[in-house]
């Protein structure tokens, strides 16, 4: 499957894998600090847009351990 990445600002730091044999993706976000409540949502700015072949999607999933633990 091919995925197009196109970069919107000069700034954005692309999607990348961490580790060999990873599934997924990390994601970075262009604004420096963020602080959100329980249960608050906010859209952040990464600096690129993505696209995907006809039938197939993306899917961000937050990994930090505090969100896990819903601590904030």
């Amino acid at each position: 499957m091919k995925i197009k990445i196109k970069k919107m600002h000069p700034d954005a730091k692309m999607p990348s894998y961490a580790l060999t044999g990873d599934v997924g993706l990390d994601m970075f976000s262009g604004e420096t600090t963020c602080v959100l409540q329980p249960g608050e949502r906010k859209n952040f700015f990464c600096g690129f847009a993505l696209e995907f072949p006809i039938g197939y999607a993306a899917i961000i999933k937050d990994k930090s351990g505090m969100a896990n633990k819903g601590m904030h």
